[in-house]
Parts: C-alpha cells; sequence; structure tokens
C-alpha cells in the first residue's frame, strides 16, 4: 500500500542532514534545504532569504545543543521563518538522537504545530510571573516549564528561553494560567 504523501506547497523545510530529509520525504511533498552541520553556510542563509515571500520556511532542528545551536541561527537571520519541535524522548533510537530517528506520529505532529516567533513589544511575561508561578524557583520549575511548552508546542529550553517564546508568541497570561491550575 503506497503512503500518499502530504503535498506542501510553497513549504520549504530546513533540517540538519540528508538522514533527515530521506525520512521527511516519506511524508512530505516539498522542499527540503540541508544545513550540513552546526554552521549553517551564509549561501544557505541568502538561499533562503531570497525566496519568494508566498515561501514558509519551517525550521525542523534535532532536539539536542547542535540543533538548538542552528535554531537560533536561523531564527536571527529568518525572524519570520515557523518552528517545529520534536520531543527529545521520541526521538531517540539506539544510540542516536534526531529527527531521523523519531516516531512517525511526532514528526507529524511538530509540522502540523509549527509555531511562528515574532519580535514583539509586548512584554507581557517577566521574570516575576515566572517566580509567582513557579516556573522557576520551585523544586519542580523544570517539569513545569518543559510540560507548559511542550503544551503550547513552544520547543524546549530553559527559563530565559521560554520567556522570550512566551513574549513572541500568541500564547496570553490566562491561557498560562489556566493550564497551571490543571496541573
Amino acid at each position: 500500500m503506497a503512503l500518499n504523501k502530504e503535498k506542501l506547497s510553497h513549504q520549504v523545510i530546513v533540517v540538519e542532514g540528508k538522514s533527515d530529509v530521506a525520512r521527511l520525504s516519506s511524508y512530505f511533498d516539498c522542499e527540503f534545504v540541508i544545513t550540513n552541520g552546526s554552521e549553517v553556510p551564509s549561501k544557505t542563509i541568502e538561499y533562503l532569504k531570497n525566496l519568494p515571500q508566498s515561501c514558509d520556511i519551517l525550521i525542523l532542528t534535532d532536539p539536542d545543543y547542535p540543533g538548538i545551536r542552528i535554531r537560533n541561527q536561523l531564527a536571527k537571520e529568518l525572524p519570520n521563518a515557523k518552528h517545529a519541535f520534536v520531543r527529545k524522548e521520541k526521538a531517540i533510537k539506539g544510540k542516536k538522537l534526531g529527527v531521523a530517528e523519531c516516531e512517525t506520529e511526532e514528526l507529524l505532529t511538530a509540522i502540523k504545530n509549527a509555531v511562528s516567533f515574532h519580535e514583539a513589544d509586548r512584554q507581557e511575561f517577566d521574570l516575576e510571573f515566572l517566580y509567582q508561578n513557579k516556573l522557576i524557583g520551585s523544586a519542580n520549575s523544570q517539569k513545569l516549564r518543559d510540560d507548559l511548552m511542550d503544551n503550547f508546542k513552544l520547543g524546549y529550553g530553559n527559563a530565559k528561553t521560554l520567556l522570550k517564546r512566551l513574549n513572541t508568541s500568541s500564547v496570553t497570561r490566562e491561557e498560562i494560567i489556566e493550564f497551571l491550575k490543571e496541573q
């Protein structure tokens, strides 16, 4: 039985390597751009910057330090890019960690739930908000932050990353407070 690929017109997915493309191309019919390592070549960045405005750029990197570094570099250069995140625990196969090792459902969910982070003047969230809501300064703060970031599809990261992503996403204080009540 042949698998019907989802056609992602006007979508460019940026990944780290050829194995990621091999895995994703089983499910998606779109253009893929490979970064080839943790230092993204300037030619690759220029190519992405010069894509037509009708193209959506989606960054999907491994949930490890090099992947985070690549994502941050691309996010600086491509502020309108969307971000898809796979959870670390779902991206492990044997001793390998990465997009190519992800469970199928995790990949499909990550692409479907891609988010945008926009530079914003809003400062709705600050360290005081995180502290008051036990997202920092408590014994289970890390787990609470991880659960919150997972729930709102904000990726992974520390308190500083959470703060930045909350202030550049469309998540509201009310949504955060409601989520935390259920924890």
